[in-house]
């Protein structure tokens, strides 16, 4: 779709939008819901200069992916089957991931022992796994998008595993019983209908049952640093919508945190290989300086930072929500005594402290 003027909100239909170029998509930054959509270019602005035959002998795969357009030649799951030598592999932030969960799900007065997990886009799997081996959970389902991942997680960590596909699958459907507890993290941005996707998880749950949802919410800072993703999410969105459709659907809220970060902080921490050190600061960094000059003084209605917001949230199932305490909200600026290793940091207890 070339013709700006056809634009509109992917997620609500809105036209009443802010229209924001980026080296791989056109972002629909809505005035009505506040959320993000994306629409992928027919082409990118360096494929007009470079010759893609040669680069595609230079450059790795993902870095490649980054620059020009994937024409048929690559499977989009292949790029999560990462997780199949991660969940035999792990590095130590992943494995302080499991006390950050815990320690998220204490702030709600929840412990996991002996519960039926269902951990949506869990890989590499490794918290599913402990929270069987630590927890004594009944049950522990982890679904992941990539069939690979999912087959040598389930072999290695002794865990069921699901394949699941927000485009196309539907957790009812696809998944057998109910659980205690669910947990969705840092996956819903490509969810395409999000309201349709809380209540396949409500029908998933058991009476009183926990979803613990953790994600992006809307900010420049996320729209910029990863415009050069062939596969990017499709959607942010915003906290007030998140919200909204959980309460719409029968759910409580019962504690909640927002984590700010510095993304060249976060680049500077996760990459451990010189090479893609030096392919962020050269052309990553730089480009987004470009488009975000491109953007000049437009507004759009979200964080105008280029910074990195993760949002927290824990809800209940309630058939009513009369005499019901609503939790509230903590904010924690990432880095010194704030660490998650969502930030690219080792977590280091700063929720337990709370």
């Amino acid at each position: 779709m070339n013709n700006l003027d056809e634009f509109k909100c992917q997620i609500c239909d809105s036209k009443n939008i802010i229209k924001i170029n980026t080296y791989k998509h056109y972002v629909c930054a809505c005035n009505d819901c506040n959320n993000i959509s994306h629409i992928k270019k027919t082409k990118y602005l360096l494929e007009y200069i470079l010759p893609r035959s040669l680069f595609r002998r230079l450059l790795p795969e993902k870095a490649f992916l980054r620059i020009f357009r994937d024409d048929g030649s690559f499977v989009p799951s292949e790029f999560y089957d990462v997780y199949a030598d991660e969940c035999v592999d792990l590095n130590e932030r992943r494995i302080s991931e499991l006390s950050q969960v815990v320690d998220q799900l204490a702030l709600a007065k929840i412990d996991p022992s002996g519960m039926e997990v269902l951990d949506v886009s869990g890989g590499p799997g490794y918290v599913g796994h402990m929270m069987k081996e630590s927890y004594n959970c009944k049950r522990v389902v982890v679904t992941e998008y990539s069939e690979t991942s999912a087959k040598t997680m389930e072999k290695n960590l002794d865990i069921e595993t699901v394949k699941f596909d927000y485009t196309s699958d539907n957790l009812v459907n696809l998944v057998e019983g109910k659980f205690d507890l669910i947990m969705v993290r840092s996956s819903i941005i490509f969810c395409p209908n999000l309201d349709e996707f809380i209540f396949s998880l409500r029908e998933k749950l058991s009476d009183n049952g926990f979803i613990m949802i953790e994600t992006i919410v809307p900010s420049l800072g996320e729209i910029y640093w990863w415009q050069q993703l062939e596969y990017k999410f499709p959607f942010i969105y915003s906290q007030e919508t998140i919200e909204k459709l959980f309460y719409k659907n029968g759910f409580s809220f019962l504690e909640g945190f927002r984590d700010y970060g510095n993304y060249i902080g976060v680049k500077n921490r996760s990459y451990d290989s010189l090479g893609k050190k030096m392919f962020t600061w050269v052309f990553e960094y730089p480009m987004l300086l470009l488009y975000r000059a491109i953007l000049g003084g437009k507004r759009p209605p979200i964080d105008n930072k280029m910074s990195h917001k993760m949002l927290t949230q824990i809800w209940q199932k309630r058939e009513s929500a009369v005499g019901v305490q609503l939790g509230r909200y903590s904010n924690y600026n990432q880095g010194k005594e704030y660490k998650s290793k969502t930030f690219g940091y080792v977590y280091n207890g700063y929720l337990e402290k709370k």
